[in-house]
């Protein structure tokens, strides 16, 4: 109300709301306040005190709503944030406070900050959450140190008022009844005589308010693992700027990700207004990350969708902070090295004494060094898995002495008759250099022999990515579950079920897992393309249980040509219907080269007298 009408912030001001039938104050300001007007009092006579008084309803959900928006904005502050409801926030500022020049100079911002926003703030900072929370509505004093001794933490205690204690009712009526009016009227008393009257719940709570336990605070957001921020004095308005904020954030992350030797699955990115606003950008991955640019890709393509739909930058973002909220193991990637790509080079050794054996046709030899306490060889790849023939001489060219020790000397395969220098002859000419693949001589075959295996054993048209798996798979899922939204992007998962219509489901592409770590049940090839219901066929076979010689399907008739099956499904007991019937898969192949996935439903004899045949798939 005070943000809206900043000229009424003087004046008297109050909420009501209704108990029981009748109109209560439920809040009031600090003028008032010192019109001797406070909550609970009635609105009649909270009027004859003080006459020119403005009231406004209570809304609850608005209250819980701006409350919540203040616990958000205190993020910048710690991320261990927790609701203190109806009208405070928790902050664990364990390990923060020196970040903004020591306690008193954080809880100075806090209200300065708030106050700025239109919210007038009481704060306190003590070694416990019930002291705090006490200190801030009841106490006069701000801040209690964290090794203060527990004597004089029980004398700041015991000037508090009962209600600082917050006792179950029926406590808080005995204790009226006994005319204790403060913390320390119980701490001058037996403890065993208390703990009868009143019970142990009101003894936890003193326990709590004297920090000799601590209570936890439930956050509102869980504590991210690992955190990068900026700071900034002036706000950014410009994308660009936020967008070279965050490439610079995604280096930041980088080095304690290695560190630890994980990645990062589940990314959020939060902005922090001027003016108090948050706004977060939660990105996940399908894969654990920690490569500076591939984060920001993903975060580019979540910041350009809120661009189109118009980022409020408002008076502009003074802190942006990059969380890894959820983080996996990560070992270090050795990459491999590529045949295609690969250019030979004289040693180390031979570059540092000047002395090369480089002839025409006597291409040099790579020689690559490694020592137990040497420092790690620079890739011979680019950033983000590009292969780079430059990048590799410069990586062979800054060997040193020390990474020679246990050598381990790698020989690229030459091909018979070459010489780089000399044009390559027509191929249609006799005696004409092989073709690549063809005709190689490996001097060490280990390396490039596993190598040519494994390109021989991918399939065709499969997308590669780094390292011989599917990085480019896995990037293009990311892109699009940043720009869609990680649970819409899926992907096709097997189930461990016999029924094809059951056999697979689809699944968030993030969170699936490969298809190839999934046994396959099926010992017959079955087609990609399935019918979502099995579609009737008239067919003849020679026997009751043989294959279909001929069949007519969408009024086409088709000669069977070649088959192989049958393939036998048998209804799950334990929860199929009891009129599920046996199925037999046949892949039969027409006359015309057509194939067809086909099954007879019921076995003759078996559980059915004549059984039905449908296509089920093509292929």
């Amino acid at each position: 109300m005070r943000r809206r009408a900043p000229s009424a912030r003087e004046a008297p001001f109050a909420l009501s709301h209704r108990i029981k039938g009748g109109e209560r104050l439920a809040a009031v300001n600090a003028a008032a306040a010192a019109a001797k007007l406070r909550p609970g009092m009635a609105v009649a006579d909270a009027r004859a005190l003080c006459p020119f008084l403005t009231l406004e309803e209570r809304a609850p959900e608005a209250d819980s709503a701006t409350l919540a928006a203040i616990a958000d904005w205190c993020g910048r502050f710690t991320p261990l944030v927790a609701l203190d409801a109806p009208d405070g926030v928790m902050l664990d500022v364990t390990g923060a406070a020196q970040l903004f020049g020591g306690e008193a100079a954080l809880l100075d911002e806090i209200v300065r900050r708030l106050d700025a926003q239109g919210f007038r703030a009481r704060t306190a900072l003590a070694p416990g959450p019930a002291l705090a929370r006490a200190l801030a509505r009841f106490g006069k004093e701000r801040l209690i140190p964290p090794a203060l001794p527990p004597r004089e933490i029980a004398a700041i205690a015991a000037r508090l008022p009962l209600e600082a204690l917050a006792p179950p009712e029926p406590a808080k009526t005995r204790l009226a009844r006994a005319g204790l009016r403060c913390v320390g009227d119980l701490l001058a008393r037996p403890r065993a005589p208390l703990a009868a009257r009143l019970g142990q719940e009101t003894l936890a709570k003193l326990d709590a308010l004297l920090c000799r336990s601590r209570d936890p605070i439930a956050p509102r957001f869980p504590a991210p693992a690992f955190v990068a921020e900026r700071r900034f004095p002036d706000g950014l308005t410009q994308i660009a700027d936020i967008e070279t904020t965050l490439e610079r954030l995604a280096e930041d992350l980088r080095a304690p990700l290695e560190r630890h030797g994980v990645g990062a699955r589940q990314l959020e990115a939060g902005f922090y207004r001027v003016d108090g606003d948050v706004k977060r950008l939660s990105v996940g991955t399908s894969r654990p990350l920690r490569d500076p640019k591939r984060i920001f890709g993903l975060l580019r393509e979540r910041l350009g969708r809120l661009a189109e739909e118009g980022l409020d930058t408002g008076y502009g973002f003074d802190v942006l902070r990059l969380c890894a909220v959820v983080v996996e193991p990560l070992g270090e990637e050795q990459r491999e090295f590529a045949r295609e790509n690969l250019e030979l080079h004289p040693s180390p050794r031979e570059w540092n004494s000047g002395k090369t054996t480089d002839t025409p046709c006597n291409p040099p030899r790579c020689e690559i060094s490694r020592s137990a306490d040497a420092a790690p060889i620079p890739p011979l790849y680019g950033e983000g898995g590009a292969r780079s023939a430059t990048g590799g001489v410069s990586a062979l060219r800054e060997l040193t002495a020390r990474q020679r020790m246990n050598r381990v000397e790698i020989t690229a395969p030459t091909p018979k008759n070459y010489c780089p220098h000399e044009p390559p002859p027509d191929p249609a000419s006799p005696g004409h250099p092989p073709r690549k693949g063809e005709g190689f001589e490996p001097r060490d075959s280990t390396l490039f022999g596993q190598r040519s295996a494994t390109h021989a054993s991918r399939p065709e048209g499969r997308l590669q990515g780094e390292d011989g798996n599917d990085a480019d798979i896995a990037d293009l899922v990311d892109r699009l579950g940043a720009r869609l939204g990680t649970r819409r992007v899926l992907r096709v998962q097997p189930q461990e079920r016999h029924a094809p219509e059951a056999a697979v489901r689809a699944a968030p592409a993030a969170y699936a897992a490969p298809a190839e770590e999934t046994k396959k049940f099926a010992p017959l090839a079955r087609p990609l393309r399935l019918f979502e219901r099995p579609e009737p066929i008239d067919a003849m076979a020679l026997a009751p249980d043989g294959p279909p010689m001929r069949f007519r399907w969408r009024r086409a008739l088709h000669e069977t040509a070649a088959f192989e099956g049958p393939e036998r499904i048998a209804p799950p007991w334990w929860q199929a219907p009891q009129n599920s019937l046996t199925r037999d898969y046949y892949n039969v192949v027409d006359k015309e080269g057509r194939r067809f996935w086909l099954y007879r439903e019921g076995a003759p004899g078996h559980d059915t007298v004549f059984a039905r045949w449908f296509v089920h798939g093509l292929y």
